[in-house]
């Protein structure tokens, strides 16, 4: 079958405008991973915020609970009155961690005995764990909570318009970034965090592609350049065209494409793929991405030059009712934690080897805890304070005396439940937030308006009414 052929599809605007989030961020991707320079050329904000959100709630005390015993200021071995409230309360079920399993962590918390990867992080100095947190409003709806912090609500219900993470892009100093767009969701939607941004992007299933790694990659991937060519590109001299965004990122893909297609032959025969990161191939760097595959995404993007200040992700499935298996070898949540665990140990390694770590910062939270008490069916319903993270290089965050990470938590958060025996919210995830796009980002809005210069309009608060109080979890 002729080239032509093979790759002459139907393509038309209304199928572009279905499709350009996961299929053109797949071959932009390719030809990007290829041909860094292509990527590079435009520079980009110094860091870079990875939001990683656990959609369900995930259960804080099955990542962290109390040890038995602990060593004091004083460096003498007392018992944790803690974990005699943990234990009756998740003992009887397979909810609870005994104390022998817990991997050990300075202070009175010590870590699920298959979280390897997150203790790995630790006692590097590139983790650090904050318990009783998040957001203070009383809902245990998933919905509600989710809206609530996506908007950069507190406990108020005060009107916010679009997301968070909207504002703060407005209120970052020169922020410059390929023209195209300012922040990535590496999903099927946009994160509501980034609603109300103008360039701000979806990009699904991107996978790493192999797209640019084999001479037929190329040959589709310059069909498809030549038809966005004809569709969009004469769209690029208008500005404020509903397709000039689009028109932008089609020309980044056919420049990379029509690169790449011009050095296919020094591909070797017999081996169409090329390999990667000190000689490890492309289908290794799938495997070691295998459970969460968007993280390789972002390894790739920021490698080779896609330079933006925000890139979502988000991983279900934290909504553990029944049958948890903290424990137990086919458990859910064992499972899952212990994939989130070695993926974000894969990753930052792989952040830290390329030299990308000193300008990423990741974040990794869910919209509530668990309740502290397990319920009949071996599970544990919807709480309230639960657990953030902040990873990132060990410069950038506070360490403990030895080196390690830090665990926040205030000493009686199992003995001082709320009404409904909950984890109180002692930590506001806007203060935690707050700190990071304060310091590492330079936003001129955290809590208040700001004015535009040379305008009579104002760019909105990120966390409006919020009477910010930094956490000190950075360095």
């Amino acid at each position: 079958m002729s080239r032509r052929n093979k790759f002459d599809i139907q393509l038309n605007r209304r199928e572009f405008l279905k499709t350009s989030a996961g299929g053109l961020g797949s071959l932009m991707l390719g030809g990007l991973l290829a041909n860094p320079a292509l990527a590079a050329e435009s520079g980009g904000p110094e860091h870079t915020l990875v939001y990683l959100f656990l959609e369900g709630g995930m259960d804080a005390l099955s990542v962290l609970a109390p040890k038995a015993k602990y060593l004091n200021q004083e460096n003498e071995s007392v018992v944790n009155p803690e974990r005699s409230v943990y234990d009756k309360a998740r003992t009887m079920l397979d909810n609870g961690i005994p104390a022998h399993r817990l991997l050990d962590l300075p202070g009175r918390f010590g870590l699920h005995p298959d979280a390897t990867g997150l203790h790995n992080l630790f006692k590097r100095g590139q983790l650090s764990f904050i318990m009783g947190a998040g957001c203070d409003h009383p809902s245990t709806s998933h919905f509600y909570k989710m809206d609530n912090i996506a908007a950069g609500k507190g406990p108020e219900s005060s009107h916010a318009f679009g997301g968070f993470l909207a504002r703060a892009l407005n209120g970052m100093p020169a922020v410059q970034t390929d023209g195209s767009f300012d922040a990535i969701s590496l999903s099927r939607k946009l994160h509501k965090s980034l609603l109300g941004s103008q360039a701000a992007v979806a990009f699904p299933n991107l996978s790493v592609s192999n797209l640019g790694y084999s001479p037929d990659g190329l040959h589709s991937g310059r069909a498809l350049a030549d038809r966005l060519d004809d569709m969009f590109l004469k769209n690029l001299h208008r500005p404020q065209s509903v397709d000039h965004q689009l028109a932008k990122i089609a020309n980044i893909l056919k420049k990379s494409v029509n690169s790449l297609a011009d050095e296919s032959k020094n591909y070797p025969k017999d081996n169409p793929g090329t390999s990667v990161d000190e000689g490890q191939k492309l289908s290794d760097h799938k495997e070691r991405y295998k459970a969460i595959p968007a993280l390789g995404d972002v390894v790739r993007l920021l490698e080779f030059g896609v330079r933006v200040p925000v890139m979502t992700l988000t991983i279900g499935g934290w909504d553990t009712h029944t049958k948890q298996g903290t424990l137990t070898e086919d458990g859910a949540f064992r499972k899952k934690l212990k994939s989130l665990s070695d993926s974000l140990d894969v990753f930052v390694r792989d952040l830290e080897r390329k030299e990308l770590l000193r300008r990423t910062t990741i974040v990794v939270m869910s919209e509530f805890g668990r309740r502290l008490e397990a319920n009949a069916t071996g599970g544990t319903d919807h709480g309230h304070g639960g657990l953030i993270m902040v990873l990132g290089d060990k410069s950038k965050l506070q360490n403990s005396k030895e080196g390690a990470g830090m665990v926040l938590a205030p000493s009686t958060l199992l003995r001082n439940l709320d009404d409904n025996g909950n984890l109180k919210v002692t930590y506001d995830w806007r203060n935690i937030m707050g700190e990071i796009l304060k310091e590492q980002f330079k936003v001129s809005n955290l809590t208040e308006d700001v004015p535009v210069p040379k305008s009579n309009s104002e760019i909105a608060a990120v966390f409006k009414g919020l009477s910010y109080v930094s956490c000190r979890i950075l360095g």
